[in-house]
């Protein structure tokens, strides 16, 4: 209950913050830094090393894959399987065919819906790392934590620029802000405890699967969400200097214990 409610927390908290005022640039970017290096510590000193104790590397190979894959495609589902960075030389491309089709929403709608989705897989991975380990339950709990804080800042921040854009009013905004940074932590409560009673009696072969298949998935998030967030905000290399005080602080927290 404990690992379950420390990161659904972090989002309602996310959510309290974004809906009453508008963060610096400067804390998102260290938010999303620090995420990105507890995230990257997690995954490689805890979940992969754990996994790989439990089976053979070729099972954690696999389960990365699958893990990976799996938030690859829905990042792909709600985009209508077209994404480009802003220096692509697709990126014009994209963005016509966005005009013609529409992303499934609008643009923080999209990104509530994907991160809902996300966190229900984060929550099964919190419940597999309860059965697996105590201490490498709340480590995870831990980085999907700081996860959340950062989401619930990114969806509050884009309601507040179509809500600037459509003229509503700030109990209007308010609302929706906590309606939509609020809806991950619920989803990740609830899987977690679904996970942890639905996978703590299986054989450790499926257990270093499901690890393994989280650790693809939080790998993929890292990777083309919280660390190019982190970037696009940073000053003085504010981004970098945060992800390595956050890869450090797990890698004490993971060799004390």
């Amino acid at each position: 209950m404990i690992a379950a409610g420390l990161p659904a927390a972090a989002a309602f908290a996310g959510a309290g913050v974004a809906a009453v005022s508008r963060p610096a640039t400067l804390l998102l970017s260290i938010a999303f830094g620090l995420a990105g290096g507890v995230v990257i510590g997690t995954v490689a000193l805890e979940m992969i090393p754990r996994a790989e104790d439990l089976d053979s590397p070729l099972t954690v190979v696999i389960g990365f894959a699958v893990g990976f894959a799996a938030v690859y495609i829905l990042d792909l589902f709600f985009n209508r399987w077209r994404v480009a960075g802003h220096r692509a030389a697709e990126h014009r491309k994209v963005v016509a065919f966005h005009r013609r089709k529409h992303p499934r929403g609008e643009q923080a709608l999209v990104l509530a819906w994907g991160t809902t989705a996300e966190e229900i897989i984060e929550g099964i991975v919190i419940g597999v790392g309860i059965s697996v380990s105590g201490e490498l339950g709340f480590l995870i709990a831990l980085a999907i934590g700081i996860d959340n804080l950062t989401e619930a800042f990114s969806i509050g921040a884009l309601l507040r620029e179509e809500a600037d854009a459509s003229g509503h009013g700030q109990l209007h905004l308010a609302r929706r802000i906590l309606t939509w940074s609020s809806a991950p932590g619920v989803a990740l409560f609830v899987s977690a405890l679904i996970g942890w009673a639905a996978l703590r009696d299986l054989s450790d072969a499926v257990l270093a699967t499901m690890l393994a298949i989280g650790a693809g998935s939080l790998f993929y998030l890292v990777v083309t969400d919280f660390i190019p967030e982190a970037e696009e905000r940073q000053y003085q290399q504010s981004a970098a200097v945060a992800a390595a005080v956050g890869f450090v602080a797990i890698y004490a927290m993971s060799t004390s214990i």
